[in-house]
């Protein structure tokens, strides 16, 4: 697991901060040589270097196909953004890539959490395959495992359904295994513009807001069991994600694209936050 160094907020106060948008935070986010206890903490870039890439669990491999693997995947930071690829060669797979990154602290619950980043699909997905690309999602999140007390995983994570031929435009939201899955919440027309998404959580009291390019949407804290084999520790992250066209078992891959770019994440602690959260769901 990738563990991020710790960085704080300078010459910037929190209620400023909360005020304007994330993406402002970024020239003032700079290496500290230690934490300081009770005060905010932000990390933040304009691309994903230094992210993590990781296949994920949304697969399919026709008949006659290799496993999915990281050779089906690639992510290419450029100064002003990442892209994610997934299937790179097209070949009859349904391919995850999720890029994500995380910090192990055992006190992640005594912080209320805020991230932002911007996301675009440089391609509007097609049932005709345009230059041999076409979609199923994007999507993302902000995913906390406490292998500490509970043995739980929680998230609240966004997708927007991107295969032409079906759910071309819905916006999902993760309600945790142990209840439906992927819910349908609103819908937004695929385009090839930037998005803005903005999630605030507070795991301790499992209350979440949801917003995307300014409105806020139905948002739930996501609740699965432990994964075999998971630790013990307590890690938080977030995620950026893609996952390119099912094939079904005679259809055809098709590469898929995804871009990110200004991301920031803002720890506050619960005893100190100030933000207010007009609409929020348990």
């Amino acid at each position: 697991m990738n563990k991020l160094r710790r960085q704080f907020l300078r010459s910037m106060a929190l209620g400023a901060a909360a005020a304007g948008s994330l993406a402002a935070l970024h020239p003032t986010v700079v290496e500290a040589a230690g934490e300081l206890d009770g005060q905010p903490i932000a990390y933040g870039g304009t691309n994903l270097d230094g992210w993590s890439t990781v296949v994920g669990d949304g697969l399919y491999v026709a008949p006659g196909e290799a496993p999915v693997d990281s050779a089906d995947l690639a992510t290419r930071h450029n100064d002003d953004y990442s892209e994610l690829q997934a299937n790179v060669t097209q070949r009859r797979v349904e391919a995850h890539n999720i890029t994500h990154q995380s910090v192990i602290d055992t006190q992640a619950m005594a912080y209320l959490h805020r991230l932002e980043y911007e996301f675009r699909v440089p391609y509007i997905p097609t049932q005709a395959y345009p230059d041999g690309l076409n979609a199923q999602t994007i999507e993302g999140g902000l995913g906390l495992w406490d292998g500490q007390t509970t043995r739980q995983k929680y998230g609240i994570g966004f997708q927007w359904g991107l295969n032409p031929w079906s759910g071309f435009g819905d916006l999902r939201v993760w309600t945790g295994s142990s209840a439906s899955g992927w819910v349908k919440i609103a819908r937004l027309e695929p385009d090839t513009e930037w998005h803005k998404l903005r999630i605030i959580a507070n795991y301790r009291d499992q209350i979440a807001s949801l917003t995307l390019d300014g409105k806020v949407l139905p948002a739930c804290i996501g609740v699965c069991p432990a994964p075999a084999g998971w630790g013990t520790e307590v890690s938080i992250g977030p995620s950026a994600e893609i996952i390119s066209i099912y094939p079904g078992p005679t259809g055809r891959g098709g590469k898929h694209l995804g871009q990110f770019r200004n991301w920031v994440w803002v720890w506050e602690p619960l005893s100190t936050a100030t933000i207010f959260l007009p609409s929020v769901q348990r």
